[in-house]
């Protein structure tokens, strides 16, 4: 299936609002694109993750 086109959708929809809070409201500057980035990452790996158990074709995956 198309899991990473999903997750990379669904981090890319928070990747941004995420980013403007760290750095606006927060006012972290740089430290805040880094803490985005990285919670981009997390988000991305989690939706994988969660898509992949959920699915019902699973099986002929690699066990995680």
């Amino acid at each position: 299936m198309k899991y990473a086109l999903y997750a990379n959708l669904i981090s890319l929809v928070l990747h941004y609002p995420i980013t403007y809070y760290f750095i606006v409201h927060l006012d972290l500057a740089l430290n805040g694109i880094a803490y985005a980035g990285t919670l981009n990452m997390l988000i991305r790996t989690v939706a994988i993750y969660v898509m992949i158990k959920l699915s019902k074709q699973n099986e002929c995956l690699v066990s995680l």
